[in-house]
């Protein structure tokens, strides 16, 4: 069981590692930047590096009901901790070249190639690894969001998920 004061970072590197993990089969491989990130996550690499991924928490959230933000008239006797987290992968989208004001339609093709399999890969790997340490009993539960495509934006293009990890409160202030 994941517990402590930093249990919400530790899993926000499980995060981070399953979706790196996961890409490692996508056609444009793991990008160059991995990190966990905090508040909003910065585009920073994507035009240089060619590739960021990032988690970030967005949210914590007490809760009896998971995955529902429940009402509570004891807030300290909630029984779960929820953290909501962004896992967001980017890439370079394509850019004119030169003198040109479009895009060649091979190279959006085949970014939107690059971006799907990207989102299925992050969002099958994040399932299963978070599945299995829900079977280990490590973590309560688990609820995926949608993947949702983000950009293009500033040369870059990519998706997130959101993804809401619950552990059992304890006495160690997690």
């Amino acid at each position: 069981m994941i517990t402590g004061s930093d249990a919400y970072y530790q899993v926000g590197v499980i995060l981070r590692d399953l979706a790196w993990d996961s890409l490692s089969t996508s056609p444009a491989g793991q990008p160059a930047v991995k990190c966990v990130v905090p508040g909003a996550i910065a585009w920073d690499t994507c035009d240089t590096e060619c590739g960021q991924l990032s988690v970030s928490l967005t949210r914590l959230f007490l809760t009896d009901t998971f995955p529902n933000q429940s009402v509570l008239d004891t807030p300290c006797a909630a029984g779960e901790l929820v953290g909501e987290y962004l896992v967001q992968i980017i890439r370079c989208a394509p850019l004119p070249q030169g003198d040109s004001t479009t895009v060649p339609c091979a190279r959006l093709e085949q970014a939107a190639l690059v971006n799907v399999v990207d989102a299925k890969l992050v969002l099958n790997g994040v399932t299963c690894g978070l599945t299995e340490l829900k079977d280990d009993r490590v973590i309560a539960d688990y609820a995926i969001g949608p993947s949702v495509t983000r950009g293009p934006d500033g040369g870059c293009v990519g998706s997130e998920l959101l993804v809401q990890v619950s552990l059992i409160r304890t006495n160690d202030a997690s």
